[in-house]
């Protein structure tokens, strides 16, 4: 996967000389010997260091003559069509100019920043040889960030700009040192292919950072969301896919003491799901709440619906017809999002679970006003999916945004919740949907849902404040970019 949220740290060594005020001309000798002066042994490591970094180079070249010969590279159409395809960063901050309506007074200075995929060589994405086929994912690969800055001048006047930039992994400055491909595409394809590529990435990379994987925190635990999504690179020895998710798996719901360690966790075992997105987590009374918007299927398509990845998509994204002939679990509706909660009892360890909102409409990317994560909140705001036009590209495209109601019920099905839209005209899209909170607001609402917009008609990016109390109205603003901001993922708001 990109790295989204930041880049490679370079450490620099820094030597310390202490002397008690000796003379400039002595501390200069003394600096020369030491420098002239070497220990022994000093010219085998320097030959050693120099040996190996031949060798390396070798190595690279050699490397590349197999990579070059053994490998045929081609496009996914899908990847790099209309508003998918990549762009090119922007290095300073550019000031925006066209702006409709206004930004309102008490809107915070600060910066809106979403992440999405950017690929270099986007023409080469997928990788074909003698072993099989790999291809990139839409979620792995180069990242880049767009930031608009809200600032506001010494006299009071807002200062927008817009800039867009690379993520700065070690992978992105060696491809763009080189000029070409250098990774394999290795999360999605035939097991042995994605063996070759993942040996053949490895040998290439001579130092990996650890991710960190985060679970959602609450006052008093934290919470842990388990589900059978296997992955592992000894699985292609099997002939089974790098990443699977189990559709007949156990998932399961764990609930650890702030500061406890693993046999402290208490589990609730949970129907079956491939979730990635959550709206909050909070304890009520002796319940723990959880909300989220529930996949039971993965983005990565199973090994037996592969070959066909655009009609496996087609059906996942479509609301499941559990009536129909042909109806299959294992791909139809799997990527039909919408929202959910989970009541996992402390005192008696039971789990009430369910669906919170209509099964006619698919939702993702939830975000809530920040000042209630892990207490109670009232609003939750997400992506409302349009699945006709998602099915047809096999990526997610959102043409709606919703603003859910948690404590007020539907008017037509007490049983779930109610439910605000705020409509994006024909042939607009969001993504990144984000809540920016008012200064010394009083209701949890006092703000603005943001997002990023493009409109497919005049291939224009503009980003849109909206006023949440009056949400199904027209936007309050609507900066427009210098350039089209491509299809991403996560927004959020750095306030200044």
């Amino acid at each position: 996967m990109f790295g989204a949220g930041g880049s490679t740290s370079t450490a620099i060594k820094c030597m310390r000389i202490h002397c008690h005020k000796a003379p400039e001309k002595a501390l200069s000798f003394t600096l020369l010997k030491a420098i002239k002066v070497q220990p022994p042994g000093w010219k085998k490591q320097a030959l050693l260091q120099k040996t190996s970094k031949n060798l390396k180079s070798i190595s690279s070249n050699l490397l590349k003559q197999l990579v070059d010969t053994a490998y045929r590279f081609s496009e996914q159409p899908s990847l790099n069509e209309g508003n998918f395809g990549p762009v090119n960063e922007i290095g300073a901050a550019v000031l925006l100019k066209h702006i409709d309506g206004e930004i309102p007074e008490e809107f915070p200075e600060g910066a809106y920043i979403r992440n999405g995929p950017n690929p270099l060589n986007p023409t080469q994405t997928i990788a074909d040889s003698i072993v099989g086929s790999t291809s990139y994912l839409y979620y792995e690969g180069h990242g880049m960030l767009h930031a608009v800055h809200f600032n506001k001048s010494s006299l009071g006047e807002w200062e927008i700009s817009y800039q867009k930039k690379y993520v700065a992994s070690d992978t992105f400055q060696l491809e763009r040192e080189k000029n070409e491909v250098t990774f394999l595409p290795a999360a999605d394809g035939q097991p042995y292919a994605t063996l070759a590529a993942f040996v053949l990435n490895m040998v290439l990379i001579t130092s990996m950072e650890p991710g960190i994987n985060l679970s959602p925190v609450i006052q008093r635990y934290n919470i842990i969301m388990d589900y059978p999504l296997k992955f592992g690179i000894l699985r292609t020895l099997l002939q089974k896919p790098f990443i699977e998710n189990d559709m007949n798996g156990k998932s399961r719901i764990g609930v650890m003491p702030r500061f406890g360690n693993a046999e402290s966790i208490i589990w609730f075992n949970v129907e079956n799901h491939c979730s990635y997105h959550l709206f909050n987590c909070f304890e009520e009374g002796n319940e723990v709440v959880v909300r989220g918007c529930r996949t039971i299927g993965s983005v990565i398509p199973s090994s037996r619906h592969r070959a066909d990845k655009s009609k496996s998509y087609g059906r996942a994204f479509l609301q499941p017809d559990r009536d129909s002939n042909d109806f299959d679990p294992s791909i139809d509706g799997t990527l039909f999002s919408r929202p959910y909660e989970w009541r996992l009892s402390l005192k008696n360890g039971t789990t009430n679970e369910g669906y919170i909102t209509s099964e006619k409409v698919a939702m993702d990317f939830p975000a809530i006003n920040d000042k209630f994560i892990g207490v109670r909140n009232k609003y939750g705001y997400a992506q409302v999916v349009d699945s006709l036009a998602s099915c047809k590209t096999g990526l997610f495209k959102y043409n709606m945004i919703a603003k859910l109601h948690f404590d007020v019920q539907d008017k037509e099905n007490r049983e779930l919740i109610l439910v605000e839209y705020h409509v994006l005209e024909e042939k607009h899209f969001c993504s990144g949907v984000q809540f920016v909170a008012k200064e010394n607001g009083i209701d949890e609402d006092d703000g603005w849902v943001v997002t990023y917009v493009h409109n497919e008609g005049t291939d224009t990016s503009q980003v849109y404040i909206i006023d949440a109390k009056r949400f199904s109205e027209e936007p309050v603003a609507k900066v427009t970019l210098t350039q089209r901001v491509p299809y991403g993922f996560h927004g959020n708001f750095f306030y200044k």
